[in-house]
């Protein structure tokens, strides 16, 4: 961006490369989309206690697999990856009954997006940790 000055009666138009280059592209996806507040839901269906609607962040422009989950009348948004082998874990909305359960493996997370369980683990060292948990999107 060496053509923008703040003294616009010195700047310049931006090169015609920025309007299709790929790189610029994804600076401008990363920089601008991903680090602002982005509308997710304008539905009447998170009436029901943790109901859980899967959904990509700007569905095909930055495909990040999240979820939407209402607990006690607070909403939250997590990743919808599991984080053991990266399997989806949410494919249709739905209530969430006990446990949110990876059909990879059968890693368990809480509706607060806390790992609660997996089999065959017991006695490892180091196990569960914080990024077993999944990760937690801000929301306003």
């Amino acid at each position: 961006m060496q053509n923008v000055n703040t003294k616009i009666e010195k700047s310049n138009t931006l090169p015609g490369t920025f309007y299709y280059s790929n790189e610029n592209f994804e600076n401008v996806k990363l920089k601008i989309f991903e680090k602002t507040w982005q509308f997710i839901d304008s539905s009447c269906s998170f009436k029901e206690n943790n109901f859980a609607k899967p959904f990509f962040l700007l569905d095909d422009f930055i495909d990040e697999p999240l979820f939407l989950i209402v607990n006690n009348n607070k909403f939250s948004c997590f990743s919808n990856v599991c984080t053991h082998r990266g399997n989806i874990l949410l494919e249709v909305p739905t209530i969430i009954k006990n446990k949110i359960v990876c059909g990879y493996h059968g890693k368990q997370f809480n509706t607060c997006g806390k790992f609660s369980f997996m089999p065959k683990t017991e006695g490892m060292l180091n196990f569960p940790s914080d990024v077993d948990n999944l990760s937690s999107i801000d929301l306003i």
